[in-house]
This record gives C-alpha cells, sequence and structure tokens, in this order.
C-alpha cells in the first residue's frame, strides 16, 4: 500500500464505515434471525455476545483502520489517542455544556412525565456503571471521533453538513437494535427521541476534538452520558421525550455555533482546520 494511501483520508473513511457496517449488522441481523426463530433468548449469554460482538464493530474496525497506515508503530500512535490526555480550556467548556445538556434531559423528561420514576435514585450509586459504560458505548469513539474524524476536512474544520451527514451515519448504524427483540431500544427506546440526542451528542462530541481534545476524552464523555442515561428509566410519554430531545438539540446547536465562531476566531487553537 502506497503512503498516501496509508494516511488518514476518504478513502480510510470509507472503508471504516462499510466495514463497520457489515460487521455490526452481519452479528445483529443473525441475532434477529436467531432470535425470532427461538434458537436464542434474551438475556442468555449467546444473546449477549451477539450484542457485544456487533457493538464493538466500531473499535474493532478502526484498530484496523490504523494498523493499515504506513509509518513507525502506527497502531502503537493511534492507542496513545485513547489516553485523556492534557484537556485544553475551550474543552472543559465542551464537557460543562455536554455535562448540562446531558443531565437536562432525562431530568426534564421526568418532570413532565412524573411516572418516570429514576433507577438509581443515589447518585453516588449511579458511579458504579461508569466502568461499565466506557466499554458499553464509549470505545465507540475511536472510529466515529477518531478515525472518521482525523480523515475528514470538513469534520475538522466544523461543517455543519459534514456533521449532520454523521449524526445520520450514527443513527443508522444503531437501526437493527430497534428489530432485535428484548434489546433496550426494542423494548423501551423512542427511535425518534434517539436520533435527536445522536444529533446533540455529535455536536458535542466533535466540539471536543476541535477544542483539540483527545479521542480519551471522547470516550470518557460517553461513557458519562450512557451512565447518566441509565439511572432513568425511559419515559412512557414518547410526545415528552421528543419534545424535550429536540429542545435538547437546539440547545447543542445554538452552543455548537458560538463555539465554532470562537475557534474559528483563534487559528492557534489545536485541532481546528479552517475550511
Amino acid at each position: 500500500m502506497k503512503s498516501s494511501e496509508a494516511q488518514p483520508g476518504s478513502r480510510e473513511i470509507r472503508f471504516f464505515l462499510i466495514a463497520t457496517f457489515a460487521w455490526s449488522w452481519s452479528f445483529w441481523l443473525a441475532q434477529i434471525i436467531l432470535v425470532r426463530a427461538g434458537l436464542v433468548s434474551p438475556g442468555t449469554a449467546p444473546f449477549m455476545l451477539l450484542l457485544m460482538a456487533g457493538g464493538f464493530g466500531p473499535t474493532i474496525l478502526a484498530l484496523v483502520c490504523a494498523a493499515r497506515r504506513s509509518g513507525d508503530r502506527p497502531l502503537a500512535d493511534f492507542l496513545r489517542t485513547w489516553l485523556p490526555g492534557r484537556l485544553p480550556p475551550a474543552g472543559f467548556a465542551v464537557l460543562g455544556a455536554g455535562l448540562i445538556l446531558t443531565l437536562a434531559r432525562p431530568m426534564a423528561i421526568r418532570s413532565l412525565d412524573p411516572g418516570s420514576p429514576l433507577l438509581v435514585e443515589n447518585w453516588p450509586a449511579m458511579l458504579a456503571l461508569f466502568p461499565a459504560m466506557i466499554v458499553g458505548g464509549g470505545l465507540e469513539e475511536p472510529g466515529w471521533r477518531g478515525i472518521v474524524y482525523d480523515g475528514s476536512k470538513r469534520l475538522r474544520s466544523g461543517d455543519l453538513l459534514a456533521l449532520g451527514g454523521m449524526a445520520l451515519v450514527w443513527t443508522a448504524w444503531h437501526l437493527p437494535l430497534w428489530l432485535i427483540p428484548g434489546t433496550h431500544q426494542n423494548t423501551s427506546m423512542d427511535l425518534v427521541s434517539f436520533g435527536l440526542v445522536v444529533g446533540s451528542l455529535t455536536l458535542i462530541f466533535y466540539s471536543l476534538r476541535l477544542a483539540g481534545a483527545s479521542v480519551g476524552w471522547c470516550i470518557l464523555a460517553h461513557a458519562f452520558y450512557n451512565t447518566a442515561l441509565g439511572a432513568f428509566v425511559p419515559s412512557a410519554d414518547s410526545t415528552a421525550d421528543r419534545i424535550v430531545s429536540l429542545a435538547v438539540l437546539a440547545g447543542a446547536l445554538a452552543f455548537f455555533l458560538a463555539f465554532r465562531r470562537r475557534i474559528r476566531g483563534r487559528p492557534e487553537a489545536p485541532g481546528f482546520a479552517r475550511p
């Protein structure tokens, strides 16, 4: 492979996306068939193994992409980006905005739909979920916010159309989960609300990269969101869920536009590429 082809770019992104969808959907579609045929039952070890195998698609294919690059120890260099490292001041602003938006959504839904009780009334106990959520969601980030971001000039310039496209791709990757009986998505999650939330998280997580944060910070942010989500049962009122999710997306968009203007006014900001 030529060196120019081994560097991050559109060809690598295409390979990553096609291979990730093929990997994950193969496991999940097989799981749909097996569950509906009565050969695998929800909650059993084979069920969870198939679910997790599909979920690790972005992680595994990110490693494959990095290993295909030229240079001295490209995989080791890529793995180092999984560490949080130093966070620039702009990154703290992004994390703060993400924290507010993440906690505001379930609390607002609960206020509109009092029938949605907390799963964890003791907030410190919620921290026990955090390590599991690093594996169950956070490790997607080396793919979506690592391989894809590093290879896309449009994402690195903060292009809204590119960000919207990635939100749609990220949502589409999850779609088979709504067809698998027994998954959280199938039993409890509203797809429209999920898509709106993905839009919000896309803006926040890519803002972290624009601020100069490593992929490691995106892993932690993703895990925190999943942890906060795990503290609440889904709202029984899908209308309330959608209204709040849309409001959160509007807040994330407003933050991103203000954040992007500020970053563009500071060309020395790490990781920011002008269009």
